[in-house]
Formats: structure tokens, C-alpha cells, sequence
């Protein structure tokens, strides 16, 4: 029998697959360092992804693609976050119901009624993608002021500004990296130079420790290139280890699966993770890794049920077209 044909973006899915699960775990409790290792770049490698899918397009199909699988995702998850937290804390008052939906607008947590505190990635998502595709694509001097905006608010340390304004202006950096590794073919390259993606990995994997060594550099700090150079290097680590893993492994249909089901479980974890948690408390598991892995692990699976059904009966919800 001949080798099975491997996608060529299978790396991608099990790039996907290990941010995701990153994205849930950190969530859980952890230990200091597990969490500055993970701070490190688990949120710049979305930005990443999402700047090497990024495709050249027109105005139009911009802002349709933009509306069709962020803005009207992020407005139908948002409303039903607001009415799943109101089900859940039988909390009927239409005073704190209207506070809670008003917190659409804000779109970020520092909003007191804010609900689910993950969801500020879509409209920093959004923020990035119009100050690419508007001033950056077009003019890319500007990118320089837009640096010289976020070095500022990251040495002032202002955080969750409207729409995420601020941790959008660090994450254009990631995404503008994934544009330029998909415009210079630098992973169909990295894939015919195994020795030096195994290396490369290698190196990156121990600078990532060495920063999470320091501190959490992702936001707030002195040093603006300490957040930056740490985001790309565990990009790069997280990169090389899923080119790795397409190379000297077979490809599996359940982490393909998962990859797809980002937005769900990005977007719903932080309802499935303390029902994860309180079952992976009752073994008495006193590793506080071992248990958070096994809560994230849970959480995951609980949330696959709930993406099937979304892409089955309601896939616009999580931006997918009817019949896709």
C-alpha cells in the first residue's frame, strides 16, 4: 500500500489543534510559570494563523467575508453568552440583562458586564484585519505609526481598551509575520529542510523558556520587544513542532476535526471548563498539571457535540455557510 495522502495544510490543523487546546488549558488553574510559558505566544500564534489565511481581496468581498465570519459571529455569540449567563445565575433582572448586552458595544472586559471574557479576540481580529487590508496593505509606512501607538499604550499599560484596540495594534505584528510567511512560501521551504525545523525547535522551545523565565511578557512591561521577539520565537516553536508532527506522523481525522472547531470551543470554553474541572476534581488528582490537562482534555469533548450540532443547524453562527 502506497502513504496515506497527507493535505498539505495539515500542519496548520495540528497547529490549530495545539493552540486551541493551549487556549482552554490556560484557563484552568496552572502553576506561575506554566502560565507565563503559555502567555508567551498561545494568543499571538492566533493572530499568526489568522494573518497567513488572510487573502488578497477586494474591497467588497472584504467587508462580506469580514461581516459573514467575524462581525455576525461575534454579535450572535455575544447574545448568547449574555442569555446562556442569565439561564445559568438565574439573574432575570432587566436592568443587569440590558448592562450585560450593552457590553456588545465595549467589546472587551473591561467593561463591568462584559460577557465571556474571551470573546475580545473576535473584535480584535476585526481591528487588525481593517488596519491591514485599509492603511498597511496600501501604505505600508503606516505601519510604523501604528507600531509607535502600541509601544505607548504597552509601556502606559493600557489594557482592553474599546474593542481591544490595544492588544490588536500588538497582535498586527503576529499577523503581519503570518502575511509575509505565506507571501515568501516559508513553510513549503522549512518542509524540505527537516534537520533545521527539528533545530529550529529545539532553539525555540528553550529562548520560550528562558522568556518565561522573566515574567509574562505578553502585555504590560517595560520592554515592548520582549512581548514581540516572544510572541514570533514560540510561534516559531509551536510552527516547527506541527511541521514536525505532519512529517513523522500519520494524520489524524479528529485533530483535523478540532482544528475546525476553533471558534466553538474558543468561544464556549470558558462555559465547559468548570463543568471539566468539577468532574476532574472529584478523582482527587493533586498534580495541578495532570488535572488541568484532564479538565482541558473534557472540556474540549464537551464542546464537540455542541459544534456539531452549530455547523449542522445553525453554522452561521460560527461564520460557515449553509452547505459548505
Amino acid at each position: 500500500m502506497g502513504e496515506p495522502t497527507i493535505n498539505r495544510y495539515y500542519w496548520l490543523d495540528v497547529t490549530k489543534f495545539m493552540g486551541i487546546f493551549l487556549i482552554v488549558l490556560c484557563h484552568l488553574p496552572l502553576t506561575s510559570f506554566t502560565q507565563k510559558f503559555l502567555w508567551t505566544f498561545h494568543v499571538p500564534l492566533f493572530f499568526f494563523i489568522s494573518g497567513y489565511l488572510f487573502k488578497a481581496t477586494t474591497r467588497k468581498d472584504f467587508i462580506a467575508k469580514m461581516r459573514f465570519r467575524l462581525v455576525l459571529p461575534y454579535i450572535y455569540i455575544y447574545l448568547l453568552s449574555v442569555l446562556l449567563k442569565t439561564l445559568i445565575t438565574a439573574d432575570f433582572d432587566g436592568g443587569h440583562f440590558l448592562k450585560r448586552v450593552l457590553g456588545l458595544f465595549w467589546g472587551t472586559h473591561s467593561y463591568p458586564d462584559f460577557i465571556n471574557s474571551a470573546l475580545w479576540f473576535l473584535p480584535g481580529l476585526m481591528v487588525v484585519q481593517i488596519l491591514y487590508f485599509f492603511l498597511v496593505k496600501k501604505h505600508p509606512l503606516s505601519y510604523f505609526a501604528l507600531l509607535a501607538v502600541s509601544v505607548y499604550l504597552y509601556l502606559n499599560a493600557y489594557l482592553n481598551l474599546f474593542f481591544s484596540i490595544d492588544l490588536a495594534l500588538l497582535g498586527l505584528n503576529f499577523f503581519m509575520v503570518g502575511c509575509l510567511v505565506k507571501k515568501y512560501a516559508l513553510i513549503e521551504w522549512l518542509k524540505t529542510q527537516p534537520m533545521a525545523v527539528a533545530v529550529l525547535f529545539a532553539a525555540s522551545l528553550l529562548i520560550t523558556l528562558d522568556f518565561a523565565w522573566l515574567k509574562n511578557v505578553w502585555y504590560g512591561g517595560t520592554h515592548y520587544s520582549l512581548s514581540f521577539l516572544g510572541g514570533v520565537i514560540g510561534i516559531c516553536m509551536m510552527v516547527s513542532l506541527a511541521l514536525l508532527l505532519e512529517r513523522y506522523s500519520r494524520p489524524v481525522a479528529l485533530i483535523s476535526y478540532i482544528s475546525s472547531s476553533t471558534l466553538c470551543i474558543f468561544c464556549f470554553h470558558l462555559f465547559s471548563n468548570p463543568v471539566a474541572k468539577a468532574i476532574v476534581d472529584t478523582l482527587g488528582i493533586q498534580t495541578l498539571i495532570v488535572s488541568a490537562l484532564l479538565a482541558t482534555v473534557l472540556s474540549i469533548a464537551l464542546l464537540l457535540p455542541v459544534n456539531w450540532l452549530i455547523v449542522k443547524y445553525v453554522p452561521e453562527l460560527v461564520g460557515i455557510k449553509r452547505g459548505a
